[in-house]
């Protein structure tokens, strides 16, 4: 392994380790940021050359998307966005999960840690699709709850339209879907929609201190 990779590898591991310690001073307004910053993290893989056949790239790509993607989510999962009742807390949690086995994909695929018929490499390999699919049922559930306002209910459920969406643009318009092409648009609408998933999460702070008074206050009336 490269000092390149070691360093790749340290800067997205501290970011994540962070995400999780209770210590953290990280509010919505950063992990929104962080969300927008890390959201072309896979058009990145697409927009250097050869990055598709460099495991070393696929990988650090995947865990800068994974970053961002966690960071909106847990923005969602901090303001209850799907809700506190056993769906909407188990919805977005099986989510946190499945990005989280994502990441760990980045980290086996960018240091070939483990061959391709290893089963935790198929299950993480497996978990970042399935996470994209699981956003429609989280996107539904979101939209249903309205503690997001207006428009920004529905952004979830518009990143879980990205394969859906990506094919059907490419059928429309006959693109191969194995091709470069087909790659720009899957990953330029996943940049598109995580940006705008991450700055609705940076705007939603005030909602988490609003759920803090009303947790105060309730407090003090009992």
């Amino acid at each position: 392994m490269t000092l390149g990779q070691l360093a790749a590898y340290a800067v997205c591991i501290r970011f994540a380790e962070r995400l999780w310690r209770k210590e953290t001073n990280m509010n919505n307004r950063v992990l929104g940021t962080i969300g927008m910053i890390c959201a072309p993290g896979l058009l990145f893989e697409a927009l250097i050359p050869g990055g598709n056949d460099s495991n070393v790239v696929v990988g650090i790509c995947s865990m800068i998307f994974m970053i961002g993607s966690f960071a909106s989510h847990f923005g969602l999962w901090r303001i209850a966005a799907s809700g506190r009742n056993w769906w909407g807390r188990g919805v977005l949690g099986f989510h946190l999960f499945l990005v989280t086995l994502a990441f760990l994909f980045g980290v086996i695929e960018a240091g070939a840690l483990l061959p391709d018929d290893n089963i935790l490499f198929t299950i993480t390999d497996m978990a970042w699709p399935l996470s994209m699919v699981w956003m429609l049922p989280l996107g539904i559930t979101i939209a249903v709850v309205k503690k997001l306002e207006g428009w920004k209910r529905f952004v979830s459920l518009f990143c879980g339209f990205a394969f859906p969406g990506t094919f059907l643009i490419t059928t429309v318009f006959s693109v191969p879907m194995q091709s470069l092409a087909s790659a720009y648009i899957f990953y330029g609408y996943l940049a598109v929609v995580f940006i705008v998933l991450g700055w609705v999460v940076s705007q939603s702070e005030p909602l988490v201190e609003r759920d803090l008074r009303v947790g105060s206050l309730s407090g003090a009336s009992n």
